[in-house]
């Protein structure tokens, strides 16, 4: 027997035996002869609901690594499989597919942050950015201090004061002068030279902090409000990216997106009011049917983020 015909057979065993003790969506991935080892892949299917059409789409995502098997021969000629259990290749699968959708994620986070900036209850959140950037512009010697701040700041952002000039400062748009105190940096220099308006400027340089430092916002500064829109966002254009058009969705199908993608539970009444602020802020639009719908140039942004990325491969169509 040549070395492929093995190679044939033994691939066909592997995946007699994955698919009985794991899952019928198991493929062999990878294959070495040499130290009788295979790696396991899994097909991930996503339905995609479209009610513009209504039509009903699966779309399969290839996972090329969630688990290995070795063999072994036995004297009589049977083979015996040892590695991964079914507890490995289904935490390995969460894993990767988790990986994906945070990846989309974050390069749908580039199309949309200055609308989310815009939100009200996100808006709120980055108020003390914006108010280190409004007290030095309007200081008669454009200079402001952390002491100055924290009279106008509650206990708990007090506190956190030293953090909100810290992120500005890595990004350029302030620049320290000695004795605790701030000027303008070369980043807001470099707006303000463009002539833009105040409210304008506020808005561009809140909204570059959420798209450089979002996780930081999030996990230090633990402002977490922008997380649901950003979870409601690619809930809906990750599937419509799967689909390759804006897709009409429900808000059922969005719900159990979300809950998919993040393992989180979300009652329809939450939800309905924060799609309907990503509705207002031009995130997404409704129609009279309740049906959901992306913003062309979003998701036109987006994709092209998405196929650079190359988040789906490898990708099969079904």
């Amino acid at each position: 027997m040549t070395e492929e015909m093995l190679k044939s057979v033994h691939e066909k065993q592997i995946l007699s035996y994955a698919r009985n003790h794991f899952s019928p969506y198991i493929y062999v991935s990878e294959i070495d002869e040499k130290s009788s080892e295979a790696r396991l892949g899994l097909i991930v299917q996503d339905g995609i609901v479209d009610h513009e059409t209504d039509e009903f789409r699966i779309r399969t995502v290839n996972l090329s690594n969630v688990g290995s098997l070795r063999w072994q021969r036995s004297p009589r000629g049977k083979i015996r499989f040892h590695g991964s259990t079914r507890r490995q290749l289904i935490k390995n699968t969460n894993n990767l597919y988790s990986t994906i959708i945070n990846r989309s994620q974050q390069l749908l986070l580039t199309s949309l942050y200055e609308k989310l900036v815009t939100i009200d209850t996100v808006s709120v959140a980055m108020k003390p950015f914006k108010r280190i950037l409004v007290s030095l512009e309007q200081s008669d010697r454009k200079t402001v201090s952390m002491r100055d701040l924290g009279r106008r700041l509650s206990d708990k952002r007090r506190q956190r004061a030293p953090q909100y000039f810290n992120v500005l400062k890595e990004l350029r748009y302030i620049e320290r002068v000695g004795d605790g105190k701030y000027t303008i940096g070369e980043a807001m220099s470099n707006l303000k030279a463009d002539s833009i308006e105040s409210t304008r400027l506020y808005s561009m340089i809140l909204a570059d902090v959420i798209r450089q430092r979002s996780r930081y916002l999030q996990q230090v500064l633990h402002l977490t409000m922008i997380v649901p829109f950003l979870r409601w966002s690619n809930s809906y254009y990750f599937p419509s990216y799967e689909a390759g058009r804006l897709v009409k969705m429900h808000n059922k199908e969005l719900i159990a997106n979300c809950r998919r993608y993040y393992g989180v539970h979300t009652d329809e009444d939450s939800a309905n009011s924060q799609l309907q602020s990503m509705v207002e802020k031009d995130l997404l639009t409704r129609d009279l049917n309740g049906n959901y719908r992306g913003i062309d140039s979003t998701f036109e942004e987006y994709s092209a983020n998405a196929d650079k990325d190359g988040i789906l491969a490898p990708i099969q169509v079904t």
